[in-house]
């Protein structure tokens, strides 16, 4: 029978110790404290973290706290979900993503609606927030790096150099990948935009490789290009 864990779509609640006072911190070993073991404790020091904002905290003791709740799915689900906040909040993206679908997917077997509806409603947040954060700055110490740095700040002349010196250098070793990077960092300049976006495009398709085919796709449209459909 599920664990119906979640009052609503608009919150996720502690654990069913979420009304004692704070946890001590944690010993050195578990054997003379055998709660530190349980997974209502354990969920309730993930919880408390997570509301403190100790996200780095909360995540160092996660892997614990799931083991812990192998066998109660709803209360896993709602660790996954923490797990996703925290993870979210310290700009782990892929991270938070991941754990979200595995919330979701417990969610789903054990047929709890109200846990997916709650899943899906910080899945919008938590995304909104992860495309919102400024992304880092590039590393220059790379060609591409200094490329996008160049073309940032304005210096057309300066990021083409770059940009043109990373595709060589990604050409002599195969990296599609990086070709295309490289090739949309041309783009960034108008002159070359429509035959680097179709050299990358080419390569994208040549690559199978579906991010590449939507990184070059919206390069395109932005451009005010059109690319053919690009099966797979």
């Amino acid at each position: 029978m599920a664990e119906h864990l979640w009052p609503g779509a608009s919150s996720l609640p502690g654990p069913r110790a979420a009304q004692s006072p704070a946890v001590p911190a944690a010993p050195a070993t578990t054997e003379d404290h055998p709660e530190r073991q349980d997974p209502d404790h354990l969920a309730l020091h993930v919880y408390q973290c997570v509301q403190r904002g100790e996200n780095r905290a909360a995540l160092d003791r996660m892997a614990e706290a799931q083991t812990a709740a192998a066998e109660r799915p709803g209360l896993l689900a709602r660790l996954l979900a923490w797990e996703a906040q925290a993870a979210a909040a310290l700009g782990e993206g892929p991270r938070a993503r991941q754990a979200l679908r595995k919330a979701r997917g417990l969610a789903q077997a054990e047929g709890d609606a109200e846990g997916e509806a709650a899943i899906t409603a910080l899945q919008a947040q938590l995304m909104q927030r992860l495309m919102a954060a400024k992304p880092p700055p590039a590393d220059t110490t790379t060609a591409l790096g200094a490329a996008l740095a160049a073309f940032d700040r304005g210096d057309a002349e300066a990021g083409l150099r770059h940009a043109h010196a990373a595709y060589a250098q990604a050409t002599a070793d195969n990296d599609p990948r990086e070709q295309v990077l490289a090739l949309l960092a041309i783009a960034r300049s108008p002159p070359h935009a429509i035959d680097a976006i179709a050299t990358a495009a080419g390569i994208a398709d040549a690559s199978d490789d579906f991010n590449l085919v939507t990184a070059v796709s919206k390069a395109a449209k932005m451009a005010g290009l059109a690319l053919p459909t690009l099966e797979f």
